[in-house]
């Protein structure tokens, strides 16, 4: 049983628990994840992430304590190098055509030495009072009939962590708001900032969120199939393109597609690298592989690549890691890479290969075609019903990886283009332009319940 099969099967009782706006996040992604063999799952090097977090905690802490008109909500996996900068890709143009000084930047920092812009904060800060907060929560959500149908269904889903949690982070971003009293939020993916949502709604301030990954039927962070409180959405979606705006019960009712600030700029700004050439120029085809955070996803799909790897030394295997670098043992012509970002690391490539990472979308627009490892039927589930089969191939098996390199390295990259021309809209800037000129939305105003 789905996440879509549960609400269905017991909507009227869910439409009926004011939690589950944000509940079903978390059960979601617990029903995708409970047919997975705990077996393959490893842990990573968990003191060593929380010393990073705390060590980025007081990023650009001074900037707390001055007024601003915009609050953005980002992180620095957006960032990407452009001309000497590092450039939010979702969120930096939107800022300069609103201007700098309005605007606070709350970032969930990876790397926090990588940014020299102004008015940039860790968004660290509030992780960690939020979960000193919720010690003092001692009130107990006796949601009865949920915990009937997750017995009834043998779901052990302990939610009243989940609860707490919320209730102090929305405690913290409710007062937030009501100390800078802005105009207009900005959010990169609203699921993962559930109370900041809750908290914009409860105060009748305009959410709008910047699309950053797929979207689809299969995405219950946007789709459900039930009545959900709309205490919990965003007012507006930039999407990349019309695809989102078809979406049946997609959570969002206002979707605007605008296209994609850096796939623009890499058409016309991309320039190869001597030290990627050098490299790849030992091997008969480059394969960019995207990874995935989740643990089983990331050991899987590595070691699915190492078996062909091994097999074939004709294939360089360059992995792109979203956030981490474990210390493994692979073949020699499959190693890690971080010397550029994703996207300039593809263009090096003649195939791009992941189980369903969002690059899937964006790597045809950049003229490279797309070799998905269908593992538990996540590719195919995702992107199947997107993606033209005349660029995006799925495989299960070492042989007909080896023959869909060969062929897929053989197709045209301005056919490729073509092909994914209606997954992105063109004239991004433009498009942007529009929506703060035409919809007036930086001078929309609410009544606020300060």
């Amino acid at each position: 049983m789905n996440i879509f099969e549960f609400e269905k099967k017991y909507q009227n009782i869910l439409e009926s628990i004011d939690e589950w706006g944000y509940l079903r996040i978390s059960m979601g992604h617990k029903i995708k994840n409970s047919s997975i063999d705990s077996k393959s799952i490893r842990k990573s090097d968990f003191i060593w992430k929380k010393i990073k977090k705390l060590k980025s905690m007081f990023y650009g802490f001074k900037y707390w304590f001055k007024n601003y008109e915009y609050l953005f909500f980002s992180d620095s996996g957006q960032r990407v190098f452009i001309e000497g900068k590092y450039y939010d890709k979702l969120m930096d143009y939107i800022i300069e055509k609103i201007g700098h000084e309005k605007v606070l930047m709350i970032e969930k920092h990876y790397s926090f030495s990588q940014i020299d812009k102004k008015y940039i904060v860790s968004r660290t800060i509030i992780d960690f009072i939020s979960r000193i907060v919720r010690l003092m929560d001692f009130n107990k959500n006796n949601l009865s009939d949920l915990n009937k149908i997750l017995e009834l269904n043998n779901i052990d889903f302990k939610y009243e962590s989940t609860i707490k949690l919320f209730n102090a982070k929305y405690f913290i971003y409710k007062n937030l708001l009501k100390l800078y009293k802005p105009k207009k939020v900005f959010i990169v993916c609203h699921y993962c900032l559930m109370p900041l949502v809750k908290a914009c709604n409860d105060l009748n301030i305009i959410i709008i969120e910047v699309q950053h990954g797929i979207i689809n039927k299969e995405h219950f962070g946007y789709v459900s199939h039930i009545k959900l409180n709309k205490d919990y959405k965003v007012h507006y979606l930039l999407s990349f393109g019309k695809n989102e705006t078809q979406i049946n019960d997609i959570i969002i009712s206002n979707v605007v597609p605008v296209g994609n600030f850096y796939l623009e700029y890499l058409q016309t700004s991309f320039k190869s690298n001597i030290k990627m050439k050098n490299l790849t120029k030992k091997y008969q085809y480059t394969i960019g592989v995207s990874l995935q955070d989740s643990d089983w996803e990331f050991y899987a799909l590595l070691d699915f690549l190492k078996t062909v790897a091994i097999e074939n030394k004709n294939l360089l295997f360059l992995l792109i890691p979203r956030r981490r670098i474990e210390n493994i043992r692979l073949p020699n012509n499959m190693m890690f890479y971080t010397d550029l970002d994703c996207y300039n690391t593809i263009l090096h490539c003649n195939i791009h290969c992941t189980i369903y990472s969002s690059c899937a979308l964006e790597a045809p627009t950049l003229g490279i075609p797309n070799l998905m490892v269908n593992i538990e039927n996540f590719a195919k589930k995702y992107y199947s019903n997107i993606l033209s089969s005349k660029h995006t191939k799925y495989v299960e098996n070492n042989l007909d990886f080896i023959k869909y390199v060969q062929t897929l390295s053989k197709i045209d990259k301005k056919f490729i283009q073509l092909e994914n021309q209606d997954i992105f809209y063109r004239y991004y800037k433009t498009n942007i332009n529009n929506f703060l000129k035409i919809k007036n939305i930086l001078e929309i105003r609410s009544e606020k319940k300060w």
